[in-house]
């Protein structure tokens, strides 16, 4: 009887399972915490208005490089800082390699003899010191480039000039030397000053020359940066104004648009053009004379 009663109570129990059914729970929806959905909104905005600046910024940049440059416009000149150079001859420790005979100054011949001077220790890089002799008086020069040390026809190593600067009768360019440095270009420019008797020098980048840039018959001095490194071509002018030597800026300087904007001087004109363009748009060249201190658009149509 007892058997019975356990058996029809677990019946009835199945009966009102099966009856009934399983349902699962409703999902409760997920409600934002914090202010979670509002952020996320704002974070699109943000992301959707730093994309609009991008593209303007871009945009901005685009123009700038094609925005036409003014028909004239005058260099900056400053007044060089011609340094003395210093007498002294070389220690007894260094060693000769060899000599170049560097034109007259004064009358007087001038030789450069470059030494290597010794090295403490060996894992230093070699160094180099040049010394001019003219008229018993040595100059000492230091930090000469290791290309001087070496006889080769080929390279640019010195550069004799011994002409007066424009328009005076003081300052005359003896030569130019190259120094030490992480690519070629640096160099040492000799000045003699004829009125004080003296040897002075400056140091600049470039290859340096003269050549008649205003058509006006007499030649202008000038260093040509052939560009190194994310330096790009570059010119710039030396004149004398009223008895001072002045050197210009990079021509591009006071009409920069961008750090891409360069400056090449076209020699195969007459008078030769100084053509201002951007590595990003090189297509777009302008091209312009040089004039008392200033560039001037060429005509393009110019009068016969």
């Amino acid at each position: 009887m007892k058997y019975r009663y356990v058996w029809m109570k677990m019946a009835a129990i199945a009966m009102l399972m099966s009856g009934c059914g399983t349902t699962e729970p409703e999902p409760i929806p997920e409600q934002p915490i914090n202010g979670q959905q509002q952020n996320s909104s704002v974070t699109v905005q943000n992301e959707a208005a730093s994309g609009d600046a991008a593209e303007e910024e871009q945009a901005l940049d685009a123009a700038d490089i094609l925005s036409p440059l003014p028909d004239e416009f005058s260099l900056s000149f400053a007044a060089l800082q011609l340094e003395e150079l210093q007498q002294g001859g070389p220690d007894e420790e260094w060693t000769l390699m060899r000599s170049i005979p560097f034109g007259k100054i004064n009358k007087h011949d001038a030789v450069l003899s470059i030494y290597e001077e010794n090295r403490e220790n060996e894992m230093l890089p070699r160094s180099y010191s040049g010394v001019l002799l003219v008229n018993k008086t040595s100059y000492w020069i230091r930090d000469v480039s290791s290309s001087l040390a070496v006889d080769n026809e080929e390279a640019d190593q010195t550069r004799l000039f011994q002409r007066m600067l424009p328009g005076q009768t003081r300052y005359e360019l003896i030569g130019g030397l190259e120094l030490f440095a992480n690519g070629p270009g640096r160099a040492l420019y000799l000045i003699y000053d004829h009125e004080h008797n003296r040897l002075t020098s400056f140091e600049s980048w470039g290859k340096p020359d003269f050549i008649d840039l205003d058509g006006d018959g007499e030649d202008e001095f000038f260093i040509e940066f052939q560009g190194l490194h994310l330096s790009w071509p570059d010119l710039s002018i030396l004149r004398v104004n009223n008895g001072v030597i002045e050197l210009s800026s990079s021509v591009v300087d006071p009409i920069r648009r961008n750090q891409g904007d360069y400056a090449a001087l076209i020699r195969d004109q007459q008078p030769p053009l100084i053509r201002l363009s951007n590595i990003q748009n090189e297509e777009v060249m302008d091209d312009y004379l040089y004039l008392n201190g200033k560039l001037i658009r060429k005509p393009l149509n110019p009068s016969p």
